[in-house]
């Protein structure tokens, strides 16, 4: 387990050092924000969305059935993605999913709470949660995945920029996304 957990936290630290300013707002939780109030509204914020990719030409696209299409080329959609279902979790219920059904990969409460007063940006209020469950990797037409696997993210949605700013719990690599509005 202390393999993985130095990952995390080399992710964790990546996450503190990242030039946020640069997504091109300032966005903190409201003063009066409270999980209770902001958790619900959010629950489903990411079905029927499109996400680009900030690092690359990549976007992810949620539907209201809980399925994903993740797609290497945003204006391709007919080859190169991953398709499957996924769960999103936001405030607490984010933080809780992280430290104890994720407590494998060494996530701790005192770890994420020191994270979070480290960035004024990122608060318990917006801090996320997003397993991906791949059940197929289409590449030249043919499905490449021979057994379903799972992908979880961690990190925190940046509201005032439609940004998730997250990291792949399994590699340890840095994503970043920001939420299409000029697509039908």
């Amino acid at each position: 387990m202390k393999q993985r957990l130095k990952p995390i936290l080399g992710v964790l630290t990546l996450l503190l050092c990242l030039p946020l300013a640069s997504c091109g707002t300032d966005d903190k939780a409201p003063e009066s924000a409270s999980p209770e109030i902001l958790a619900p509204e959010r629950a489903d914020m990411l079905a029927n969305t499109k996400w680009n990719a900030s690092s690359d030409d990549s976007q992810l696209h949620f539907l209201d059935d809980d399925t994903f299409f993740f797609y290497r080329y945003r204006d391709d959609y007919s080859d190169s993605y991953y398709e499957g279902t996924y769960s999103f979790y936001i405030g607490q219920e984010a933080l809780t999913y992280l430290t104890e059904d994720l407590a494998d990969y060494g996530v701790t409460l005192e770890e994420w709470m020191d994270t979070i007063s480290r960035n004024e940006q990122y608060t318990l209020e917006n801090t996320v949660c997003l397993v991906i469950y791949n059940t197929a990797c289409i590449v030249n037409g043919e499905n490449t995945v021979t057994e379903p696997y799972t992908t979880p993210y961690m990190g925190f949605y940046l509201e005032a920029s439609n940004y998730l700013d997250l990291a792949n719990m399994n590699t340890a690599a840095y994503a970043g996304f920001t939420q299409v509005t000029d697509e039908p």
